[in-house]
């Protein structure tokens, strides 16, 4: 049995690349690319006796006209060659209830099975157990008031591991795990912070149930945690956090006596590329680039000319330039033939939190005066003769 797992398509047509919602060969950027991504992927799977798509396949629960009909046709062009099972994702159920279904239109199709709740299924010569990412309404009316939300649904969702896996013991043929979520050791280093405090739910957990692969969805750098359980990751990069992660999707073969599973690379999905500001050099195309790092005031202003010239002829590139707060106070105090403790100290005092800027500098206000007072006395040192 052949399962290519794909995963976190998150189709939209209101992304932004560089400050911009963009088109590409006459479609949104958010669709086009992800599909084509994902279409390299399917082409280099070949024959496979179940699509398994383990969730936010769209990036909201309440999608655009065309990030549907993307899907749709994506989808239907896979029920074609095999059945599809579509697991629900966080971003394709609505946050509380009702709301829009963003996988509705997927449900009509033939050959395709849409799991938006916990389910048994026999799939593609195999057992499928359908684990989708629980729906925050209801857990929130079901966990007891003086326990953790999260914590209890963790819970919850491993006693209901054990039932599902004595149900998948009757079952025949290899058995699939599909679970859109986070597990405890996952690597989530440029997603939200808030998957830090998610649901988990524990690898000893998911080892010990009767799978014969656990295919993941919800994080979105490709990795394994053990050999049979793998988050196939996204199709695209979706912004910097993800500069230079291999994308695309994953292939299961399960024999009467192995499993084996091969990375399925793409080479479309969005580059991004990170400089730090004096190694910028112009636009690069294809590329997003973002320009990082600090300067000083009028570094910055030559920098942010550029780049504003650069992106109106089409460059993908993004402002992350910071001045530097104590050269510009250096240089302001300069200006004005003032002491710059005694400019410093009135400028703070015009600014709602000052705290902010003292942190970055020991942690109060005095150790802040005191570094820029010393660089300026450095710095008429050293223009000294």
């Amino acid at each position: 049995m052949r399962v290519a797992h794909l995963s976190d398509f998150h189709y939209d047509a209101s992304r932004r690349i560089a400050g911009s919602v963009r088109d590409v060969d006459g479609r949104p950027w958010g669709i086009a690319v992800p599909d084509r991504c994902l279409r390299e992927v399917v082409a280099a799977a070949g024959k496979v006796d179940l699509w398994a798509l383990t969730g936010d396949t769209f990036d909201r629960a309440s999608p655009a006209a065309g990030e549907i009909a993307a899907v749709v046709d994506f989808v239907t062009d896979l029920a074609q060659s095999a059945p599809v099972v579509v697991l629900a994702g966080n971003h394709d159920v609505p946050l509380v209830g009702g709301g829009g279904d963003a996988l509705e239109a997927l449900r009509r199709r033939e050959r395709v099975t849409v799991c938006d709740r916990p389910q048994v299924l026999k799939l593609g010569g195999g057992t499928v157990v359908a684990l989708p990412y629980p729906r925050r309404a209801e857990i929130a009316t079901a966990c007891p008031k003086d326990v953790e939300p999260n914590v209890w649904a963790s819970k919850m969702l491993e006693r209901l591991l054990v039932s599902l896996g004595e149900q998948a013991l009757l079952q025949p043929g290899p058995r699939l795990l599909l679970w859109h979520g986070s597990i405890d050791g996952a690597e989530i280093r440029h997603q939200p912070r808030s998957l830090a405090h998610d649901i988990v739910l524990s690898l000893p957990a998911l080892l010990s149930g009767p799978w014969d692969a656990v295919l993941c969805g919800h994080i979105h750098q490709r990795q394994a945690l053990h050999p049979k359980v793998r988050y196939a990751g996204s199709p695209d990069r979706c912004d910097f956090g993800e500069e230079g992660d291999p994308k695309g999707g994953l292939l299961w073969t399960f024999g009467e006596a192995f499993v084996s599973c091969v990375e399925l690379d793409t080479t479309k999905a969005t580059v991004y590329r990170t400089v730090a500001p004096h190694e910028y050099a112009g636009g690069v195309p294809g590329v997003v680039l973002r320009v990082k790092g600090q300067v000083d005031d009028a570094t910055a202003v030559a920098l942010r000319q550029r780049i504003a010239a650069d992106r109106e002829g089409g460059a993908l590139t993004e402002d992350a330039i910071d001045v530097d707060h104590v050269v510009r106070l250096r240089d302001a105090a300069a200006s004005r033939d003032e002491p710059p403790e005694d400019f410093l100290r009135r400028w703070l005092s015009e600014r709602p939190e000052p705290g902010q800027l003292a942190d970055e500098h020991g942690g109060t206000v005095s150790a802040l005066v005191d570094d820029v007072a010393e660089l300026h006395r450095q710095t008429d040192e050293e223009a000294s003769p």
